[in-house]
């Protein structure tokens, strides 16, 4: 679904500089930092977005998103470890 020329219009129509788009896309300026990225996901077990982490924990289930409770939950047990 997003084919080159689908990221193109999208860029136009919020009235991106195509100009510098163009050439940033073309170059593929950020393919190693997407590239760490999605290595890093993968360490990480991630299968698909959004996936939420609290310092590298999963909140919540591989594959739901998380609950504001999940969240919290995750946030709570980071705070009390570093206590």
């Amino acid at each position: 679904g997003l084919s080159n020329a689908r990221l193109e219009a999208m860029a136009e129509s919020i009235g991106l500089d195509m100009t510098a788009f163009n050439n940033c896309f073309d170059a593929n300026k950020y393919q190693n930092d997407i590239q760490a990225d999605l290595d890093l996901g993968d360490q990480m077990g991630v299968s698909g977005t959004p996936s939420v982490f609290v310092n590298g924990v999963r909140a919540g289930q591989p594959g739901y998103i998380p609950t504001y409770q999940e969240i919290a939950a995750a946030v709570e047990a980071a705070l009390t470890a570093a206590q």
